[in-house]
């Protein structure tokens, strides 16, 4: 197949320094300029990847690359047709990360010499048993490919592991590592014993140290955007403050009120205002968990009744829906199915081995309206029918924004501009100081794309309006 130019340029890269990071936003086409990488320079191969895109992003794309023999590894075998899979003839082995785990060791044995990451933010996380399964592969490989959307999510930290990955036993731990390149934030928390310890809570970084971290991290990556390699209608980004009801209100209030009992006699715990803001998210979606079922909140929800609007505008358009809870999914398919829209897709943890199969009936146009939750469905999917997508709820997750956004934003979309409508529940007020709730200050943590754990204080602090002190 002819490639791109910037795919051509990722090739010519690799052929010079085999053990490479490729940071190119959704849509850049990462999976073809590896393939083409491994075509340029053919040896035994395993390529990890998320579940849902094993079949629909690296199989389908492996079809353009007709000489070399690529198989799946499939969760769905039994452990013995696993391993004749790995012991067979292939060029390519596709597989998932709780895979990976299992037969490393198998895939060392019959002498894999490449290993390709696919979405390698999954090993920013030094203490995860994934991340020292890749790091410890990686150190018996000649070629290392790091392919994502967005590397490090939250703070530069996260680049060390995968810098591991590549570069070797040379780099430093991880706290010399992160002390070369930025200063911590510290703080002071109680533990058991009623004593005191300082922890560290996030880094940061003065422009000399930024400066010099990105002058090392362009040593081993390349960091690419849509807009330098790829002619793509403009983004058109849309935010909808949807006035909460007299119940969800109440609801609100009542949570809100109890927290800032709960406050004033001490300090709350950082699982105690997770579990806080998550009644709270839940209830500017309308419903809410009540020991494990979801209980409905007065009639239908204040976003249902905006996003029948946005439907109305769309005038019979495809587009997606981007939820959270799986009471949201069950509330919205009946409440599409009530318009009268029979045929409505789903892609959750419920569906995720069938995510390639149900993107593919979207982009078919057998399926007018995706339901889609961000875990199963924001990674190496294309669903470049829909020029619109709302999002019913977020997360703290701004690898999820950034990812889910990418799958209408990409190579293959019409001319129309990809539009992202956001509903936001509000309070009353008139002033935002007044108006805004949980959903205002999730929104404002995946734009600035924060700590998720200092997200989560801020939102506490919104949410019920007061200083909120809390410890670990």
């Amino acid at each position: 197949m002819k490639l791109m130019d910037h795919q051509v340029r990722f090739v010519q890269i690799v052929r010079a320094l085999p053990r490479f990071l490729w940071a190119a936003e959704p849509g850049c086409g990462k999976t073809i300029g590896a393939l083409a990488a491994c075509a340029d320079n053919p040896m035994k191969t395993v390529v990890l990847a998320p579940k849902s895109i094993l079949e629909s992003a690296w199989g389908r794309d492996a079809q353009h690359f007709r000489g070399m023999k690529v198989t799946i590894l499939s969760a769905s075998d039994s452990p013995a047709q696993r391993l004749r899979t790995i012991q067979s003839e292939w060029d390519i082995l596709i597989t998932n990360y709780d895979q990976f785990k299992r037969y490393a060791k198998d895939l060392l044995v019959v002498g894999t010499r490449r290993l390709i990451v696919d979405e390698s933010s999954k090993i920013r996380n030094s203490e995860a048993k994934i991340t020292q399964a890749c790091i410890a592969f990686a150190d018996r490989m000649e070629s290392v490919i790091l392919l994502s959307g967005s590397p490090a999510p939250n703070n530069f930290t996260e680049y060390m592991p995968q810098d591991r990955a590549i570069n070797g036993p040379r780099v430093k731990p991880y706290y010399q590592w992160a002390y070369s390149y930025g200063s911590p934030k510290k703080e002071w928390v109680n533990v058991r014993g009623g004593r005191r310890k300082e922890v560290i809570r996030g880094w940061s970084q003065t422009p000399e140290q930024h400066k010099r971290f990105i002058e090392d991290l362009r040593k081993w990556s390349w960091a690419l955007s849509k807009e330098e390699c790829l002619d793509l209608p403009p983004q058109v980004d849309r935010v909808i403050d949807v006035r909460l009801n007299a119940e969800e209100l109440h609801a609100y209030g009542r949570v809100c009120d109890a927290m800032r009992i709960e406050l004033k006699s001490g300090k709350v715990s950082r699982i105690r205002a997770e579990a806080v803001l998550g009644k709270l998210r839940q209830i500017v979606g309308g419903a809410v968990y009540v020991d494990g079922d979801a209980a409905t909140i007065g009639g239908t929800p204040s976003k249902m009744e905006a996003l029948g609007d946005i439907a109305d505008e769309l005038a019979g358009e495809p587009f997606i829906v981007w939820f959270q809870y799986r009471h949201e999914r069950d509330r919205l398919v009946r409440f599409f199915h009530e318009r009268g829209q029979t045929t409505v897709g789903v892609i959750d943890g419920s569906t995720s081995d069938r995510a390639g199969e149900i993107a593919a009936a979207f982009q078919r146009g057998d399926i007018p309206v995706l339901l889609a939750h961000p875990a199963a469905a924001a990674h190496g999917i294309t669903l470049t029918r829909a020029s619109h997508a709302v999002y019913y709820s977020l997360d703290f997750s701004f690898e999820n924004w950034e990812q889910s956004r990418g799958r209408i934003h990409r190579a293959g979309m019409g001319d129309k501009p990809a539009t992202y409508t956001v509903l936001l529940g509000r309070l009353p007020g008139e002033r935002p100081e007044h108006f805004r709730t949980v959903d205002h200050a999730m929104h404002a943590a995946v734009l600035r794309k924060g700590n998720q754990s200092d997200a989560v204080l801020d939102a506490l602090r919104l949410a019920v309006g007061e200083e909120a002190e809390v410890i670990t």
